[in-house]
Order: C-alpha cells, then sequence, then structure tokens
C-alpha cells in the first residue's frame, strides 16, 4: 500500500479526534457533526495540511502518537477517496467498500465520519496475524472485564484432579452457593456469516454447541471431584453453572432449556449479560430457573 497499518489507523484516529475538538469549540460544526456524521472541506489538500498540522498539536503528543507525514496522510486519503474510476467495486450486497471522501464541487470534498468504524473494520480483516493467541487475549481481556465490575475470580487455568485427570479452566466464580464455571470462545465473524451464508451460520453454531459440549463435560469432572491437588471447591458451593463467554452478542438457534439459563440470558453470553445475571443471582431472582435447567450440576 504504500504506508503502514499504524500510519492508516492514526490518520483516522486523526481524522475522528480534529472532528471532535472542532465541535467542541464550535457549536455550529457540533450539530451539524452530531445530525449528519459529515463535512464539506475545501480540498484534500486542505484536508491533509488540517490533520498534519492537528498531529503536531501539542494535545496530540500528550496521547503519545508521533506526528504524521504528509506524504503518507495524502497516499491514505486518496485511497479512501471514491471516484469514477474505482465506483464499480461497490458492492450493494456488502455494502462495501466504504469510503472516507466523496467528491464535492470546486474541488471540494464530502468527509463521512461514519465511515471512520466500517473501514477500520473491513481492513483489519484482511490483516494477516496469527490468530493462535487470541484465545489468551480473550481471556485476559474478560479478566480485566470483570474485574472492572468488582468480579474476583475462583480459579483459572489448570485444575488436577487426585486421580490423575486434569481440566482447563478459562474463568470461574462464586456467588451465594452456586459456582459459575465459563468457557472463553472467540470465533472470528467472517463476511459470509455477516451476509447469512447458511454454511457459515451453521459453522458457527457448531462451534458454540462444541463450546457448551466442552463446558458442560468439565462440570461433570468437577462435580465429581470436589477437592482435587491444587483446588478445594469451597464447602458452600451445592450447584455448579457452565457458562460460554463470547465478545458478540450471538444468535441462538434454539429455545431449548439447555441452552437458555433463564428466558432472558443464554448460555452463550456477553460479559455484560453475565453481569446482569449476577445481580440477579445476589438477590435471587431467578435462582428456581437456573437450578431446574439441565445444564446446572449438582456438587457430590
Amino acid at each position: 500500500f504504500g504506508y503502514s497499518l499504524k500510519s492508516f489507523v492514526n490518520t483516522l484516529a486523526a481524522v475522528g479526534l480534529h472532528a471532535l475538538l472542532n465541535a467542541r469549540d464550535n457549536k455550529r460544526f457540533a450539530y451539524q457533526f452530531i445530525q449528519r456524521a459529515y463535512n464539506y472541506v475545501p480540498s484534500i489538500d486542505a484536508l491533509v495540511e488540517a490533520l498534519v498540522d492537528f498531529s503536531e498539536s501539542e494535545w496530540w503528543q500528550q496521547e503519545g502518537a508521533n506526528p504524521l507525514d504528509k506524504q503518507e496522510v495524502r497516499m491514505i486519503l486518496d485511497s479512501l477517496a471514491l471516484h469514477p474510476q474505482n465506483q464499480h467495486v461497490v458492492s450493494l450486497a456488502t455494502r462495501g467498500p466504504r469510503f472516507l471522501i466523496f467528491p464535492g464541487v470546486d474541488r471540494g470534498i464530502v468527509l463521512d465520519y461514519a465511515a471512520v468504524l466500517p473501514i477500520l473494520l473491513s481492513k483489519c480483516h484482511f490483516i494477516k496475524a496469527d490468530f493462535r493467541p487470541k484465545g489468551t487475549l480473550f481471556e485476559r481481556w474478560l479478566d480485566r472485564k470483570l474485574g472492572s465490575k468488582g468480579i474476583v475470580p475462583w480459579k483459572r487455568g489448570e485444575l488436577k484432579g487426585n486421580d490423575g485427570t486434569s481440566r482447563e479452566v478459562d474463568y470461574s466464580l462464586i456467588v451465594n452457593n452456586i459456582l459459575i464455571l465459563i468457557e472463553a470462545r472467540c470465533v472470528s465473524k467472517s463476511f459470509d456469516f455477516e451476509l447469512g451464508d447458511l454454511r457459515a451460520l451453521e459453522f458457527r453454531k457448531d462451534k458454540l454447541v462444541q463450546a457448551l459440549s466442552d463446558v458442560d463435560e468439565k462440570a461433570r469432572w468437577l462435580s465429581a471431584r470436589r477437592q482435587g491437588a491444587n483446588y478445594k471447591v469451597p464447602d458452600v458451593v451445592q450447584f455448579i453453572v457452565p457458562l460460554v463467554i463470547s465478545p458478540f452478542v450471538e444468535y441462538i438457534w434454539t429455545t431449548s432449556k439447555n441452552v437458555w439459563l433463564t428466558p432472558e440470558i443464554p448460555r452463550v453470553c456477553t460479559t455484560d449479560e453475565l453481569g446482569q445475571l449476577l445481580d440477579q443471582l445476589r438477590t435471587g431472582t431467578p435462582l428456581g430457573e437456573i437450578l431446574s435447567s439441565p445444564s446446572c450440576v449438582y456438587v457430590s
């Protein structure tokens, strides 16, 4: 492309932050920015100059970012501009690729701020990366996310039984007499999934079904081994509730009680839904529903 990913992200960050600071100081611009999310700029050269100047400001430096290179900014903006030569690539099916800049009149351009996030998402989709550590990264993110809510985990990592067997636990916590056993599962979303391709939908469903099967098996294993070589389930715990946590709101394909804890909260849930569940458990609201769920395991 002729520019680095870091420069690409920093340029888009400068576009958004420059607009936000303008909105703070200019009420007229703020009204237009909030209402329409686009702005008219005299020329692409004027935009390049404004972004480079902004990157040399004290505010930008305080954020620890380096000044932008004018040549790179120009190349990046040119690649995100719609013109007659590239308009044929726009697909109604995928709603993209999104463009940041549209031609105006007298060399002017229209800057579409709403396109910044879709552009970042689609650009990063094609980045060749090592996805092997994504599970570990998601677990770390989950730990920080739940920790910010004041949630303290019980055990993480390998639990070793006294019989020589062991199981890997991503996250677990105790609420009243319930041990919540969590399987962290991060399944990437493909373009085919977004388009509703049946094979992609079935693939994702199979991954989530397997995650539920894995955490159910771990719950049964732990229920039969209250004490192991490196852990002891507290005496207060009587039940284990196995869950799968995903960074995405997942489509749940069935109304079966095997896949739902309560009528509102599925067993494949987000951290926010887990937070709602914990709040309810502390007040005892859905306790009967959860303990009667087929997935709930009694600890012997």
